[in-house]
């Protein structure tokens, strides 16, 4: 009998071969998987000329920034370039104008996402000082886990102080949903901030230095400890600092519930690179030294780091290195290949942020 769909004359990339083939879909479900004559005959056939098949992927951490500042994103923009990445769901932050941050807000985005969206997406609520109480009800109405921003960015949502915290974590830990933290101390922050700025130090490539490695350290223990006592599920996004992923691997060695993210600009970059970009590279956390790259790049190998946020970035690096990811201002090429994209946690944010499917991958009997 026909398949549907035949995918094939590609390269089929799963978590355990990259092999020259294809694959068949019949009522969105995978019926084969193989070599190009192992397949059935498709009602519809698409020859993709030797380029990669892989598993449409997630992509755990995105901005479509809508509602509110439309000007730089929103649903339509930001899922047309997730399907030229290959990235079929998304998580959508919640530092929106204004803050996804109760359950009427979570309402609003939905309808926004399901009426632009062209991908499968997911809403995060935001917790800051003033709305512990509005936790449970946020789950209630959709969302799939929260954020709190500890350190300063985008928006500059007030995050929850220690005591604020104890209700924090207690009621995410009831809502059963995981919590992602942005992880930055504000007060080290500001200190190195200023005296940068009473050194006269106002170059991009100081960035680093006013947002300094102890910074997300000290923010990420700080998490940690909540997360344990009061059981709460954790996840690190954006995670920029070899200490920082040296804390989350222990604390999966002592059984916690924690997950954590990084991402290409961590691995590709470093601060010295601002020299010739700019500002272009400015981001929170920054971009740090090679040595806290290969700490990251380890923790994607070894399953540390569950996934890299802004995939869509990391699979245009692919497709210009063809089957690595390499910097194109560099000659050197990272040991990351197609089939480790599938192979590691990139395809496991389920396992990081709760309410989405645990993995996708080509696999029989899998939806499309």
């Amino acid at each position: 009998m026909a398949a549907d769909l035949v995918i094939k004359n590609g390269w089929v990339v799963t978590p355990d071969a990259t092999f020259k083939g294809g694959v068949a879909i019949s009522n969105e479900v995978i019926v084969a998987i193989g070599a190009d004559d192992s397949l059935p005959q498709g009602k519809e056939e698409i020859d993709v000329k030797g380029k990669h098949i892989l598993p449409g992927l997630f992509d755990g951490h995105v901005h479509f920034r809508e509602p509110g500042m439309t000007h730089k994103e929103d649903f339509t923009t930001g899922s047309t370039a997730a399907v030229c990445g290959g990235i079929t769901t998304v998580v959508d932050m919640p530092n929106t104008v204004p803050p996804t941050a109760d359950a009427e807000q979570v309402k609003v985005k939905k309808g926004l996402g399901e009426a632009k969206s062209l991908v499968d997406f997911g809403i995060t609520g935001v917790v800051v000082q003033t709305n512990t109480k509005d936790i449970l009800p946020m789950a209630a109405a959709g969302a799939i886990g929260y954020k709190i921003f500890f350190g300063e960015t985008i928006g500059n949502l007030p995050f929850p102080d220690d005591g604020m915290c104890v209700e924090a974590f207690d009621y995410i830990a009831q809502s059963k949903l995981p919590l992602g933290i942005h992880a930055e101390n504000r007060q080290i922050m500001a200190y190195c901030t200023n005296k940068l700025k009473q050194e006269n130090k106002n170059e991009a490539r100081y960035w680093e230095a006013s947002r300094p490695d102890i910074c997300e350290a000290e923010s990420v223990h700080h998490a940690l400890f909540f997360a344990e006592t009061f059981g709460t599920k954790l996840h690190v996004f954006h995670m920029s600092s070899k200490q920082a992923a040296y804390m989350v691997r222990d604390a999966k060695a002592r059984g916690l519930r924690v997950t954590a993210e990084t991402g290409p600009h961590y691995l590709l970059r470093e601060p010295n690179d601002m020299d010739n970009v700019g500002s272009l590279l400015k981001m929170n956390p920054p971009v740090r030294t090679k040595d806290h790259a290969e700490v990251l790049w380890q923790g994607l190998r070894e399953g540390q780091a569950h996934q890299a946020g802004n995939l869509g970035l990391y699979l245009g690096l692919l497709r210009r290195g063809d089957r690595r990811a390499a910097d194109p201002d560099r000659s050197e090429q990272r040991p990351i290949d197609a089939q480790s994209i599938c192979k590691s946690r990139f395809r496991k944010p389920g396992q990081s942020l709760a309410g989405l499917p645990e993995e996708r991958r080509h696999s029989l009997g899998f939806r499309r």
